[in-house]
């Protein structure tokens, strides 16, 4: 039986649980970054609504909101510290 390679890849790619000193050691980043995501998803949020109201949502709007769900994403499957710098 063959299995595709993007599912060994997956496998070895999975999320894998952080030692107590990972935690440590990225913990504040990960605090940080965490909070800052939860500071801009507000300011979308207000901004979305304010534009629903209006009924128009531009593509600038929409881009931001992208990269917002992109960065949650990242920061779900962080392992690596380098990776809890924001683009």
């Amino acid at each position: 039986m063959a299995l595709p390679i993007d599912f060994i890849l997956e496998y070895i790619n999975r999320p894998k649980k952080l030692t107590q000193k990972e935690v440590e050691k990225i913990g504040p980043k990960l605090l940080a970054n965490a909070t800052e995501l939860v500071r801009s998803g507000e300011e979308l949020k207000k901004k979305y609504a304010a534009e629903m109201k209006q009924r128009s949502r531009d593509r600038k709007t929409l881009a931001e909101i992208d990269k917002y769900e992109e960065s949650l994403e990242i920061l779900e499957h962080v392992r690596d510290p380098a990776v809890l710098t924001p683009a």
